[in-house]
């Protein structure tokens, strides 16, 4: 496990979340003139519901959709996670939406280029609950070898 002093970058807040066994985890980093707030309950509640997730808050000097919190979700979903996964992040999504604005940046391992296969088709389906939108169609992984092409991590607001 890395110490918190070596993931620090000058001026920016980090928000980590490690896995409790077998390593890794989510960090985020937010500029700290946006005075980011770390919502350490919600985000613990889901850790242990197994959303890999960090969530923070922060108050937009201008508003924004007449929003004035913009709550940044962190998130990473394993690959082969079993399909009950996108109903808890469903529930996580509609605790969060009454204290502002959504975006959501991460790796859910949800493949955007095959929108009418799971599990593209169900993460489709909690962008829209989110309110979030997808910003971009170009591939975030492309694999040479195999001749694929995805779209499986971007911010979403």
């Amino acid at each position: 496990m890395r110490t918190d002093a070596s993931l620090l970058i000058s001026g920016y807040t980090t928000n980590r979340n490690d896995r409790p066994s077998n390593g890794g985890g989510i960090i985020s980093y937010i500029k700290n003139d946006l005075r980011p707030v770390n919502l350490e309950n919600i985000q613990e509640k889901y850790s242990s519901l197994n959303i890999e997730t960090t969530i923070d808050s922060i108050t937009l000097n201008r508003y924004f959709n007449k929003c004035k919190k913009l709550i940044i979700i962190g998130v990473y979903r394993p690959p082969h996670t079993p399909v009950s996964w996108f109903s808890t992040f469903d529930e996580l999504i509609l605790e969060l939406l009454p204290l502002g604005h959504l975006m959501i940046a991460g790796d859910v391992n949800s493949d955007l280029l095959k929108p009418k296969i799971y599990p593209g088709k169900t993460f489709l389906k909690s962008l829209k609950l989110a309110g979030c939108t997808v910003h971009s169609s170009e591939p975030t992984r492309v694999t040479p070898l195999a001749n694929l092409k995805s779209i499986l991590l971007l911010p979403l607001t």
